[in-house]
């Protein structure tokens, strides 16, 4: 059973807008990991930003952006952050010149030792790390 970290631009297109890209491959993921042939990982600020996402950008109602949070944390396992690593969190900031967001689960996919599935092409840009979801799928 293979591991990844999930980021929100994969998880969102599990509750895909209008005209969205890519929704039937990341689906593939998430039916993998209810079918339990892997699983996945977020850091917890996942279903914040993705809560964040769906009601202040695609001004979906609340009441169902969190239906869509609480699915999501069934199928994604939450790690949380311990403040302690925030020097580690800094170096990948500098490093891959990218948000601490985003370096959140450049941190968990490298602690964990597994791969960040997203289509971000900012994360896409860091080798050997990253990768897509069609990468990933069976």
């Amino acid at each position: 059973m293979g591991k990844f970290v999930v980021d929100a631009s994969v998880v969102l297109k599990w509750i895909p807008g209008k005209m969205e890209e890519g929704v039937e491959t990341a689906r593939k993921v998430y039916e993998m990991a209810v079918a339990e042939k892997c699983e996945l990982w977020a850091p917890d600020l996942l279903l914040i930003e993705s809560l964040n996402i769906l009601v202040n950008k695609r001004k979906v109602k609340v009441n169902l952006a969190v239906k869509g949070m609480q699915m999501i944390g069934r199928i994604v396992k939450l790690e949380y952050f311990d403040k302690e690593n925030i020097g580690e969190l800094q170096k990948l900031m500098e490093n891959y010149k990218i948000s601490a967001y985003d370096g959140l689960y450049v941190y968990l996919a490298m602690k964990l030792g597994c791969k960040l599935v997203t289509v971000d092409k900012k994360l896409l840009g860091i080798k050997g790390l990253a990768v897509r979801p069609e990468d990933v799928i069976e």
